[in-house]
C-alpha cells in the first residue's frame, strides 16, 4: 500500500523557521533589541521579561505562511510601583513602542499591543506576578486574571516526547491548514485540542501518517458555528479520499488530495 508518511514530515519540515534561516536570525535580533530597549525605558519598573508562545514551542509557522504569525513577549510589571489596571500598562507599553518604533505600525489588539516590524510581529504583552509567583495577564473586562505561560509548553513537551518527536511537525500541518481555512479554530486552541487528542488515548499511533488521520478523525465540531465545522468536515472528506487512494496503491492520486488539505509541494 502507499504511503505519505515520509511526505508528510517533508511538509512538516518547509512550515518550521529553521535555527540558522534568516528569518529566525532577524527574529532574535529583534527580540534582543526590544529586551534591551524595554529594561531602558522601564527600568526597575519592570521585573522581568519572557518569551512565550507558539514561537517557544516551535510551532510558529514562517511569515511566507502565515502573514500574521507573531512573538508574544510577557513584559512582567513591578506592583511595588503600584499596582494598576491592564490598560494602565498597556498604555505603558503603546508609549514605549511609540518612543523606539515611531516609523512602525503600532496598535492595541487585546489583550496586547502589537508592534509590527518589516519581518513579524510582536505581541507585547503586560503582566504582573502575585506573591506566589503565579502569573496575571489582562482579560477581557480590563482585569487581572490567571495564566500559566509555560503550561501548554510543558504539556506538549511531554506529548512530542512520548510519541517520537512527530506531534511539533503535525501541529504545524494542522496550523497551515487552518490558517488557509480562515481559522477555523484559534491557534492556541488549535495546539491545546491536538495535544488533548495525543494525551487522551494510550493507543495513539506514532506515525506520521496514522497520527495525521487520527487527529483529523479527531478534531472537534460541537462548538463551531456551521460555517467552521463545515470546513472540518470537509478537511475530514479530504483524508477520507487520501486513505482510499492509498489503499488503492494510488499515490498521485492520493496526493492530489493531500493538495486540498496542505497546499504544499514537495
Amino acid at each position: 500500500m502507499a504511503t505519505i508518511n515520509n511526505l508528510l514530515k517533508v511538509l512538516s519540515e518547509q512550515l518550521f523557521i529553521s535555527y540558522d534561516s534568516p528569518e529566525r536570525e532577524k527574529i532574535k535580533t529583534s527580540v534582543d533589541s526590544i529586551r534591551k530597549r524595554l529594561k531602558s525605558y522601564f527600568g526597575n519598573q519592570i521585573l522581568n521579561i519572557e518569551l512565550f508562545g507558539s514561537y517557544t514551542r516551535n510551532t510558529i509557522l514562517p511569515r511566507k505562511f502565515d502573514k500574521n504569525s507573531d512573538i508574544d513577549i510577557m513584559i512582567i510589571f513591578n506592583i511595588n510601583h503600584g499596582k494598576y489596571l491592564p490598560e494602565t500598562y498597556r498604555n505603558k507599553l503603546k508609549m514605549f513602542a511609540k518612543n523606539y518604533y515611531s516609523k512602525s505600525e503600532i496598535y492595541k489588539d487585546f489583550p496586547t499591543v502589537v508592534l509590527e516590524l518589516n519581518h513579524i510581529k510582536f505581541d507585547l504583552v503586560p503582566a504582573i506576578k502575585s506573591f506566589f509567583s503565579l502569573y496575571y495577564i489582562p482579560n477581557i473586562q480590563n482585569e487581572w486574571t490567571e495564566t500559566n505561560p509555560k503550561d501548554l509548553n510543558n504539556k506538549l513537551k511531554i506529548v512530542d516526547n512520548s510519541n517520537n518527536f512527530i506531534i511539533k511537525p503535525l501541529i504545524r500541518l494542522f496550523k497551515f491548514w487552518n490558517i488557509n481555512n480562515d481559522k477555523v479554530y484559534s491557534s492556541y486552541e488549535l495546539e491545546t485540542e491536538i495535544i488533548k487528542i495525543v494525551d487522551n488515548d494510550w493507543f495513539f499511533p506514532n506515525d506520521f501518517e496514522n497520527s495525521f488521520f487520527y487527529i483529523i478523525n479527531k478534531l472537534p465540531t460541537w462548538k463551531l458555528p456551521h460555517i467552521k465545522e463545515m470546513k472540518v468536515e470537509s478537511l475530514k472528506n479530504n483524508a477520507d479520499w487520501v486513505k482510499y487512494y492509498l489503499e488503492k496503491d494510488d499515490l498521485q492520486k492520493a496526493k492530489q488530495w493531500l493538495k486540498k488539505i496542505i497546499p504544499l509541494t514537495e
